[in-house]
């Protein structure tokens, strides 16, 4: 499992906004299932490209829980999120902490979703 608490004050935003990767770790294709980001996404762009790090990594990631804290980015930011192609076919993508309902947005699916 992975936390990440992107509220850390040791990762101010200009340092955020550096995230690079650049390759991927083999425990993270072999043996990654779960990752829980801790911190209210706030829609910033890493908070984006960290999921999508693991989403388009991680071979066997089974669940990907993320919370969301601004209602006006919830819709752009999940539509997004729906968006990314994911390696495991079988990885949930759960949203926490939204004020609109799932429901409203009746073209997206939160589970099972593969591109």
């Amino acid at each position: 499992m992975v936390d990440w608490n992107g509220n850390s004050k040791k990762m101010r935003i200009n340092e955020m906004s550096q995230v690079r990767f650049s390759s991927v770790p083999e425990c993270l294709l072999s043996s990654l299932e779960f990752v829980d980001i801790k911190s209210t996404i706030l829609g910033f762009a890493v908070e984006m490209k960290v999921a999508r790090y693991f989403l388009q990594n991680s071979t066997i990631l089974k669940k990907l829980t993320i919370c969301l804290h601004d209602h006006a980015i919830q819709d752009d930011f999940v539509k997004k999120l729906l968006e990314i192609s994911r390696r495991s076919i079988t990885c949930e993508v759960v949203v926490l902490g939204m004020v609109k309902t799932i429901e409203n947005m009746s073209s997206l699916s939160l589970t099972g979703l593969s591109n």
